[in-house]
């Protein structure tokens, strides 16, 4: 994965943000 592109690196970012997400929904509302 080349991060020195723009496109990339904010999808890698949004990546992480909706795993984080994700993982404190499961957190805060296990099934």
């Amino acid at each position: 994965m080349d991060l020195s592109k723009p496109t990339v690196r904010s999808y890698y970012m949004e990546f992480l943000r909706c795993a984080a997400c994700s993982q404190n929904f499961e957190y805060e509302n296990p099934l």
